[in-house]
């Protein structure tokens, strides 16, 4: 039976044993999020108490492939090919007037006192909403985007969003601000899981609507909202409707999906005109560098790096590694036909996702899941002259702070590609086998 929103995937989770009730009173304040860290990337939490407020809090729901692949239908190992096949065929959604997401709309806003909005790490400068999706329009052409975006409590009614330079919503800012006008969004809280996956696709110029659509292989349902001209979740459990602003304010420090600090800039203020809400909603936490953000970020990449490589090789996997924050470092095993495919697999790895800093391209016969396995193919079968190749001037990451230097440089970003293919005789590289003993 399809899901209708993420509360049936919760009750999927729990049904599964996968979810932890916590329901001894608990802190927003780093208690919760030590405890996510706690169970990160084993089991779902709900705090069902949480001091000071109503409303329950509920994280890491999407730490492990198995709970994902569960919500969707699908094994582990085909998320990848299941979100390919709804970028190929999308589903546009159904538009309604009312819904649960707008069952209570609040008569004010202090967003610290209507929602639980957690201070996670030591140097934190505040409160961040971090399981958010924004959407927002295209000022020019009117197709919605929906993406991640963490938001920084600085008032009652406002906070401070980190746009990513070059994506979508940036550009829809920078354009409506071109204008002198505010850009109207809205930040959705516990929205249906095929809409958190869809929103970190970067599908071009295909909606994100269409893509979780062609993920639940049916339309998903959105409404109006009450205040913006912005379309939301129909079963989502909390909506803020709002303005970007004109004006900007610093946002930071605050801790990225490689676990480190990300860098303190001047970032769009988007303030806050109303909250609409289900009957009982709880909120969406997701723990900044856990797996969580990892898998929600990663695996729509790794679709898209396996979409692309298929156009130069005969891809067996594709896995985005854990020490590269499921963001920065590739793995992609292949059958190899000629001496030049490593390399074309990797430029176009690249080209599908100019945040990788490094591909490693290994054989048919290692497990591209297996970081040891893959390491362990770079040291025996990759040349640091011949197989190495380190590509300059394009685009990075703004999370690689490998180029600072200690004088104040800081180098312009680079990307390598390891060939860890065999080139020689395979007895001297494929692992030895001990024969099965003949009966007598």
């Amino acid at each position: 039976m399809p899901m209708r929103d993420l509360r049936d995937y919760i009750g999927l989770l729990k049904e599964r044993g996968w979810l932890e009730e916590i329901v001894t009173p608990v802190s927003t304040v780093h208690e919760i999020p030590a405890l996510l860290s706690k169970h990160d990337g084993k089991r779902a939490v709900a705090f069902t108490e949480v001091k000071s407020h109503k409303t329950a809090v509920y994280g890491n729901l999407c730490c492990r492939r198995e709970f994902i692949a569960t919500g969707m239908g699908v094994q582990p190992l085909q998320i990848a090919e299941k979100i390919i096949s709804a970028m190929n065929s999308p589903i546009k959604p159904t538009i309604h007037n009312d819904g649960p997401s707008q069952e209570t709309r609040a008569k004010s806003v202090d967003l610290t006192r209507d929602l639980p909005i957690l201070t996670h790490y030591e140097h934190d400068k505040g409160p961040y909403i971090t399981g958010g999706v924004t959407i927002a329009n295209d000022p020019e052409t009117g197709r919605p985007n929906v993406s991640y975006h963490r938001m920084m409590v600085i008032g009652k009614k406002r906070l401070v969003a980190r746009l990513v330079e070059g994506r979508d919503l940036h550009r829809f800012y920078s354009a409506s601000r071109a204008r002198g006008k505010p850009l109207e969004a809205a930040v959705v809280l516990g929205a249906p899981l095929e809409l958190l996956i869809a929103a970190a696709t970067s599908p071009g110029e295909m909606s994100e609507f269409d893509v979780a659509g062609g993920l639940s292989n049916a339309p998903l349902e959105l409404l109006r909202c009450g205040s913006i001209a912005v379309e939301v979740p129909r079963y989502a459990e909390i909506v803020l409707e709002g303005r970007f602003l004109l004006e900007q304010a610093t946002e930071g420090p605050f801790v990225d999906i490689t676990g480190t600090y990300d860098v303190v800039r001047e970032q769009p203020v988007f303030e806050v005109s109303t909250i609409t809400h289900r009957k009982s909603a709880f909120y969406q936490a997701i723990l900044p560098g856990g797996q969580e953000h990892l898998l929600l970020m990663g695996m729509p990449r790794e679709a898209k790096i396996l979409g692309l490589v298929r156009s130069v090789s005969k891809v067996r996997g594709v896995a985005l590694s854990r020490a590269g924050s499921n963001w920065l470092d590739a793995a992609i095993s292949i059958k190899k036909t000629h001496q030049y495919e490593p390399f074309l697999t990797g430029m176009a790895a690249l080209t599908a996702h100019y945040s990788l800093k490094r591909v490693i391209v290994v054989d048919e016969d290692v497990d591209v899941n297996d970081f040891v396995a893959v390491e362990k193919a770079v040291l025996e079968r990759a040349h640091p002259v011949d197989d190495y190749f380190i590509v300059g001037n394009v685009k990075g990451s703004s999370l690689d702070k490998s180029g600072i230097r200690s004088d104040g440089r800081v180098l312009p970003p680079a990307k390598l590609v390891i060939d860890a293919t065999m080139k020689g005789e395979r007895m001297y590289f494929e692992g030895a086998k001990i024969p099965q003993a003949k009966g007598d």
